[in-house]
């Protein structure tokens, strides 16, 4: 029951600072078959008029399994008529919103037609994405075996090598990775979007977008559309871009294809005694085990196999990664922080 302002003792009055605020809950009724979904509202405090347009605002604000056109076409970074091409091709299913008005003593109809359930947009994106790609980087001891990178640039210095570990996702890992997007614990990003985000020119961009986590659909069309998937906030949409492109335009980089089963443990490599290098093995050796961890060396990130497995399979000491200084000072551990903060393993 809905409490008149003048029922409540001055101690307990905290009065809402708009009309938004005043809405305590809204409950719904979904009829699937109809495709309808009712929303009832409650008050806080007894309010003269019911504005249907604050009262589904709030709605998707309380609840995340529902969103609007707008809330989509944010998510997926394309234009709103796309997704009402989806809509119109029964590809995305929505609900009409009811709403339930105490004024009129009945339900009445709105001009939002278009609710999109969670369910219903899993779905859709399931019958659009055609691939997803999982890429990690690691530099290697091992030098190009070509005389150019992947971006055409000639090997002119004789340096470790940024490669570009890529695999193609499984049913499984495509399945996380899109409930991940309709939950907002990921972000995607277009070339465009992220090029305003980060401020870099179209060769950089094209060069970061060989390099970064992505998402392929088809959009209610044939041609496809390819997202970059990235962390949401600051460290994730603009920090982990920022490096790759320290990273890629400052080295070598080569694409190296594997397929990654499990999630990769990170250590301190002053706690290392002999660190090998997985990349040189895997090449040069064709070792076929997943890596072990990966550490970091001076701010470069470096996949490694166990010592005793490497001793085991006499592997020498060619492929050991570089030795380095064990110290400790506070810029480093502050620096060590940041990229495993950065780096994503799965």
């Amino acid at each position: 029951m809905v409490r008149k302002k003048s029922d409540i003792p001055e101690e307990e009055k905290h009065f809402p600072e708009s009309y938004l605020d005043s809405i305590e809950r809204v409950l719904y009724d979904m009829d699937e078959e109809e495709r309808e979904i009712i929303l009832t509202p409650e008050f806080n405090f007894l309010q003269k008029h019911i504005l249907n347009t604050k009262v589904y605002e709030k709605f998707l604000i309380l609840n995340d399994d529902f969103y609007s056109v707008n809330d989509v076409v944010d998510m997926l970074k394309v234009t709103r008529k796309s997704v009402e091409k989806l809509i119109k091709m029964g590809l995305l299913k929505t609900y009409s919103v009811l709403f339930w008005n105490t004024e009129k003593g009945g339900i009445v109809k709105s001009n939002f037609r278009n609710l999109i359930y969670r369910k219903d947009l899993l779905d859709c994106l399931r019958a659009c994405t055609t691939r997803s790609v999982t890429r990690l980087e690691s530099f290697s001891n091992y030098k190009l075996p070509n005389s150019e990178d992947l971006f055409k640039r000639k090997q002119v210095k004789d340096e470790e090598v940024l490669y570009i570990l890529e695999s193609n996702n499984n049913e499984a890992e495509q399945e996380k990775l899109l409930e991940n997007i309709v939950d907002k614990k990921v972000v995607l990003h277009s070339k465009n979007t992220l090029q305003k985000l980060i401020d870099k020119g179209d060769t950089t961009m094209f060069r970061l977008l060989k390099a970064l986590p992505s998402v392929h659909f088809t959009l209610g069309g044939t041609s496809e559309t390819t997202r970059l998937v990235m962390q949401p906030g600051l460290d994730g949409e603009m920090l982990f871009p920022l490096q790759l492109v320290y990273y890629i335009s400052s080295n070598m980089t080569e694409r190296f294809p594997m397929e990654f089963k499990e999630p990769f443990e990170y250590r301190d490599y002053t706690a290392i005694e002999t660190p090998f290098d997985y990349i040189a093995l895997n090449i040069a050796e064709d070792y076929q085990a997943a890596p072990d961890y990966y550490t970091i060396i001076e701010d470069k990130i470096y996949f490694c196999v166990e010592a005793n497995k490497a001793t085991k399979l006499n592997f020498d000491q060619s492929y050991i990664i570089r030795a380095v200084e064990k110290k400790k000072n506070k810029d480093r551990e502050e620096r060590l922080e940041q990229i495993v903060s950065l780096f994503r393993p799965r």
